[in-house]
């Protein structure tokens, strides 16, 4: 969380009190007393620690990123070159996981959807049973099977 070159002044003042809330409650103190002693309620202090911590974590994150796209890109380099001189008939495969890696980490596959019988995407509603009292209580609730079917296609 450090001043980027040309931020404004309130981005550094909401970058101070973001550091502020993050470093008491680092001093263990709950999310109200963070309120009490910089005059915010308790849902700003949650908030300013919350974004504190996205961004610490959300920077070594990209950097990581960053460093593994290079890796990638030099792996490219390598398999493409191999691949043109069709010296090394692993090199396809290879180059298809590296793509495959590079898809994954810049989030370019889309979720999979389910689809019902009319092409509409299926919709889940998960019942959560009561609390168990045991292991064993829990596990005899879980082992009821779900049949998530539409009746029209079960009577076809």
């Amino acid at each position: 969380m450090s001043r980027q070159k040309g931020a404004s002044k309130a981005t550094v003042q909401k970058q101070a009190r973001q550091v502020q809330a993050l470093k008491l409650r680092q001093a263990g103190l709950h999310y109200y007393q963070i309120a009490q002693k910089m005059g915010v309620v308790t849902s700003t202090a949650f908030r300013l620690v919350t974004e504190a911590l996205v961004a610490t974590i959300q920077e070594p994150a990209d950097a990581v990123r960053a460093l593994e796209m290079e890796r990638l890109d030099r792996l490219t380099q390598v398999l493409e070159k191999r691949i043109k001189d069709g010296k090394d008939d692993k090199a396809i495969s290879s180059y298809m996981k590296v793509m495959d890696h590079r898809a994954k980490i810049l989030g370019l596959y889309a979720p999979v959807t389910i689809q019902g019988p009319d092409g509409a995407p299926l919709r889940f509603v998960v019942e959560l049973p009561p609390q168990a009292p045991t292991l064993a209580d829990w596990q005899a609730q879980a082992a009821a099977v779900i049949d998530v079917t539409p009746q029209e296609a079960l009577h076809g």
